[in-house]
C-alpha cells in the first residue's frame, strides 16, 4: 500500500542567497555563450527568414524605391490611406536589366517556385 503524503511546504526550506547586479551575466557574455554553442548555430541556420507577402511585400518594394506605376495594379492598405504599386511579373523581370548581378538570384528563385508548384499540384 502506498503512503499518502500531505501537500504543502517541504520539510526543509533553503533560502536562496540574494544576488547583486554584479553577479548577473552581461548581454555580451550571454551572446558569446550562445554563439559558441554549435547546437544553437545549427538552430539559427534552420530558422527561415520571415517571408514578406501581400501588403508588406508591396510596401517594402515601395520603400526601397521601386517605381510606382505601370501595367500592374494599386493596392491600398486596409489600416490607412497609404497605397503601393503591385507590379506585373514582366515588370519585375525587366527591372533586373539594371542589375545584371541579380539574374542568378532571379533564376534560383524561379527554379524554387517551379519546384514548389510541381509539388503543390502533384505534377511530375
Amino acid at each position: 500500500m502506498t503512503e499518502i503524503r500531505k501537500r504543502g511546504r517541504p520539510r526543509e526550506i533553503v533560502d536562496v542567497p540574494e544576488r547583486s547586479d554584479g553577479d548577473l551575466p552581461t548581454p555580451e557574455k550571454i551572446k558569446e555563450v550562445i554563439v559558441e554553442k554549435e547546437i544553437i548555430k545549427e538552430v539559427i541556420r534552420t530558422v527561415p527568414e520571415k517571408r514578406l507577402e501581400g501588403w508588406e511585400l508591396y510596401k517594402a518594394l515601395k520603400d526601397k524605391g521601386y517605381f510606382q506605376g505601370g501595367i500592374g495594379q494599386i493596392m491600398n492598405d486596409v489600416n490607412s490611406t497609404e497605397s503601393a504599386y503591385v507590379p506585373e511579373v514582366s515588370e519585375v523581370y525587366t527591372s533586373f536589366v539594371l542589375d545584371p548581378d541579380g539574374w542568378g538570384d532571379v533564376r534560383d528563385a524561379l527554379c524554387r517556385e517551379w519546384i514548389k508548384m510541381k509539388d503543390k499540384y502533384g505534377l511530375t
